[in-house]
């Protein structure tokens, strides 16, 4: 992702966190409003939003094969630290 598309990202994903409408009838249907429109780009974010999260997890001492999972709303972040080195992430 080069410097323009990522900062269009960080607009797109701020504009969803302030000023999307957020529609539904349940709770579920709510969430999934709320973050359909940032889901896209969301990590790219929050990449560029927490500095030093790369360097915390590669500092981490993390057993052979160990996985270190973050939890947090209804996504989570997973790091697969199979020979220090494969950063993954999924939505849940």
């Amino acid at each position: 992702m080069n410097y323009l598309s990522g900062r269009l990202n960080d607009v797109k994903t701020v504009w969803q966190l302030l000023a999307s409408r957020i529609e539904g009838q349940t709770h579920v249907e709510r969430l999934n409003s709320f973050y359909q429109g940032q889901a896209a780009g969301y990590d790219q974010f929050r990449k560029r939003l927490l500095h030093g999260r790369c360097e915390l997890f590669e500092s981490l001492a993390v057993p052979e094969n160990g996985v270190w999972v973050e939890w947090h709303c209804r996504c989570f972040f997973a790091l697969s630290m199979r020979n220090g080195s494969h950063v993954t992430s999924s939505h849940a």
